[in-house]
């Protein structure tokens, strides 16, 4: 019984010393646990503080090369600036990092701008109203209008920068009477028309002048000043004075001077030489070089040529050199009432100089086929403010078709109008009036004439 007792007692105390072991076994890994932990939190507290010792580092050295930076920059300027140290002041302040300096870019050069632009110069011929064209105007009343002989070639001039017309009879006013040919006369009216067509200038040396003397002159003068003074007005003069100063159109600061000069006045006279300026070479040759003087660019508009000549005679070939040794830059010629050529030869400046030899009739009642077709000068300049030069940009050479109906039993001229080319149909040709007058007329002969004048360029 006790045997029995001693081994239970033994077995009971060798489970109890097992059991005491595997609670200090516990212990121990619970121990061997915390300071693992605490091992690695002290490694991640090494490694952290670490990091931000390096991060101070590369700070303070980033700080240090600013700081240099801004010494050397100051001392190339003598002005070398003492920062205070913070042990001079109570507040301890926080530094923000500076950027890092970086090189300032290569320059690359600047692109020049080009301040170019171009202008429109449009020219016309003839504006030559017989009696039939004067009479349509009148209202019966003491008033005129002519507006409607301009409204369907409106466009075509209003869209250009200047626009020159060749007013071929004096425009004297009422009191003289309107008159037709030979000595020729229309109403101030017929001004007021060409100026809301869209005209700009008038160049008034013609053949016809002197029709109406020199009241005719004064008269259309007086007008033209007091009714419309920014129209330029050349070729006719009230005075000496008038006639010594160059006709000159300013655009934007640019000086177009325009000169206008006639073969002859059809035996007309007048003692006040300055009235109407001739085709005399030595005035041509003194005014020239005085526009050349005061303006940019220099027009010269001839009356001159054969009349009803699609040829040139030799005075226009001969004054063609001459205005070109005179350093001239353009030419608009008129008279023949037909079309000629236009060309192109180099001035004495070695500059190019356009010639339209003649641009025959705006509008007329001369009833020939070649005369119902008249010329539009459509040239481009090119303008350059920064070095102030003018130089051409392109040139051409447009049509226009004077219209009218006719009635043989009254007779009498009805719906007198302008078409530009491109507007004429063939309906319109067909209702002509002048096919009574000329047999050969039509729409096909209109387009025959239009391809010989686009041939005749040189």
């Amino acid at each position: 019984m006790n045997k029995q007792y001693t081994r239970e007692n033994r077995l009971k105390q060798k489970e109890m010393q097992h059991r005491l072991e595997q609670r200090r076994m516990l212990h121990l890994r619970i121990f061997i646990g915390v300071i693992a932990g605490l091992v690695v939190l002290a490694i991640i507290i090494l490694i952290s503080v670490t990091i931000r010792n390096h991060r101070k580092t590369v700070r303070d050295a980033e700080l240090t090369e600013s700081a240099s930076d801004i010494e050397y920059a100051d001392s190339t300027l003598g002005e070398t600036e003492t920062v205070p140290s913070s042990s001079d002041s109570d507040e301890t302040v926080e530094e923000t990092p500076s950027p890092t300096p970086t090189s300032a870019p290569t320059p690359t050069p600047e692109e020049t701008e080009d301040h170019s632009y171009n202008i429109t110069r449009k020219a016309v011929g003839d504006n030559l109203y017989h009696w039939s064209i004067s009479y349509l105007g009148d209202h019966g009343d003491g008033t005129y209008n002519y507006d409607w002989v301009y409204d369907n070639i409106r466009g075509e001039i209003e869209n250009a920068t200047f626009a020159i017309v060749n007013q071929e009879v004096p425009m004297g006013g009422a009191e003289l009477g309107y008159q037709t040919y030979p000595n020729f006369n229309v109403v101030y009216e017929v001004a007021d028309a060409l100026v809301n067509a869209g005209f700009d200038c008038f160049t008034l040396a013609t053949n016809h002048a002197l029709d109406q003397e020199r009241t005719g002159v004064d008269n259309e003068l007086a007008y033209m000043k007091a009714n419309h003074p920014q129209i330029l007005l050349t070729g006719v003069y009230a005075s000496q004075e008038e006639r010594d100063t160059i006709p000159i159109f300013e655009y934007d600061g640019f000086r177009f001077a325009i000169l206008n000069y006639t073969y002859s006045t059809n035996g007309h006279s007048s003692s006040d030489t300055y009235l109407v300026n001739m085709l005399d070479r030595d005035l041509m040759a003194k005014d020239i070089q005085a526009a050349r003087e005061q303006a940019d660019f220099v027009i010269v508009c001839p009356h001159w040529g054969t009349e009803g000549s699609m040829e040139l005679d030799s005075t226009q070939i001969e004054l063609t050199q001459f205005f070109a040794e005179q350093g001239v830059d353009l030419v608009i010629g008129n008279h023949p009432h037909v079309v000629q050529e236009w060309t192109c030869v180099t001035n004495s400046l070695g500059n190019p100089m356009y010639v339209y030899y003649s641009l025959g009739n705006f509008v007329s009642l001369q009833n020939y086929t070649e005369r119902m077709l008249g010329g539009i000068a459509d040239i481009t300049l090119r303008l350059d403010p920064d070095d102030h030069t003018i130089s051409y940009e392109d040139t051409a050479l447009d049509f226009c078709v004077t219209y009218f109906t006719y009635d043989p039993d009254i007779p009498a001229y009805h719906d007198v109008s302008i078409y530009p080319w491109e507007n004429f149909t063939y309906d319109l040709a067909n209702s002509h009036g002048i096919s009574y007058f000329d047999s050969s007329f039509s729409y096909e002969r209109l387009q025959e004439l239009v391809s010989q004048y686009r041939e005749m360029v040189k």
